[in-house]
């Protein structure tokens, strides 16, 4: 996306939303832009959830889209607590669906050395 598009990007999922209130790329798109643009991160992790409630209600037995989902929000939370903890619910609903996965378990490791549960992480890396 180019530097001047974000407005003409974020109208058009504003008008996505207002018709498919559950359209999770409209939903994945304004989370990045409260996320990277507004620094608005409370606001962004409710909106971590409604993407979970939105993907749970379409996609529920696609871990890989769950993962897709939750790793550019870690990625780009700065370490903000609400951000990651919601992400990682995103992260856990992988793992139901595919527990064996590596892919998750090095997932679910990231979030938690991320939030400072580094035993946790290191117990998760091993296993992955």
């Amino acid at each position: 996306m180019m530097m001047g598009d974000w407005e003409q990007a974020l109208d058009t999922a504003q008008r996505v939303l207002t018709t498919d209130s559950y359209n999770i790329e409209a939903l994945r798109l304004t989370t990045i832009y409260l996320i990277t643009r507004e620094a608005r991160y409370d606001v962004a992790a409710n909106r971590i959830l409604e993407i979970l409630r939105s993907v749970e209600r379409q996609e529920p037995k696609n871990p890989d889209l769950y993962l897709s989902l939750a790793r550019p929000f870690a990625r780009l939370a700065g370490r903000h607590a609400g951000v990651l903890k919601a992400s990682m619910q995103l992260v856990q609903l992988a793992a139901t669906v595919r527990p064996e996965t590596s892919a998750v378990a090095t997932e679910h490791a990231y979030h938690l050395f991320l939030l400072g549960n580094i035993e946790g992480s290191l117990k998760k890396y091993r296993a992955a």
